[in-house]
């Protein structure tokens, strides 16, 4: 790792990378069995700032946050999802202080999805996506307005990871969070989606 770790800050010419996480969560099992200790001896050494790990179920965030070397965490959360804050996840956070990125805001797309775009394979999800584009329609947003707006009032010290195969894509996102959304989002929201079917909420359990 360390090894590997040297290569990419020779690839990104920097001299120190912001942070490095864990990319799974069942990664954390090897954390006294020497993973810990490598990830702390490369912030000790000054070429990571901080250590965290990318996660999807909130138990296992919770056992996260209570390793005091691990100070970043990346999670789940959009409209539909709020399992995290359910289990207390973000009051600890701020209680440990430690930082929080958001991520699958669109919930890999399937916000943004059309009803014409529902593959057959997905077709459990109409109910919901019917649900997001009356309530976009209503509040006078666009889907992906609605999305970064509602993380964006919801989750004041958090911040957000988006992906983009595009520099459009990545101009439409930052002009998105940009927009001064006076009313609130928050509230009409989690009164539409007070129960979401974790079949829809997680990826990994989507039909292939």
């Amino acid at each position: 790792m360390a090894h590997a770790l040297d290569k990419s800050l020779e690839r990104l010419r920097v001299p120190a990378l912001f942070g490095m996480m864990l990319h799974r969560e069942d990664m954390l099992s090897l954390w006294d069995d020497g993973l810990g200790k490598i990830l702390k001896d490369f912030v000790a050494s000054g070429k990571v700032r901080h250590a965290g790990v990318s996660l999807y179920s909130p138990r296992k965030a919770l056992d996260a946050l209570n390793i005091e070397d691990i100070d970043m965490l990346q999670v789940p959360v959009n409209i539909l999802d709020r399992r995290f804050e359910k289990a207390g996840v973000f009051d600890l956070t701020d209680e440990k202080k430690k930082r929080v990125y958001l991520r699958s805001v669109f919930l890999q797309g399937l916000i943004l999805m059309r009803g014409e775009e529902i593959p057959p394979r997905m077709e459990f999800v109409r109910p919901v996506i019917e649900q997001i584009e009356a309530l976009s329609h209503h509040m006078g947003l666009e889907r992906d307005e609605l999305a970064l707006a509602y993380v964006r009032q919801k989750m004041l010290r958090a911040f957000v990871v988006f992906g983009a195969e595009s520099p459009e894509q990545v101009r439409r996102s930052i002009e998105c969070w940009e927009k001064n959304v006076q009313r609130d989002i928050v509230s009409p929201v989690e009164k539409r989606f007070t129960r979401v079917d974790r079949v829809i909420v997680r990826p990994d359990l989507w039909p292939q």
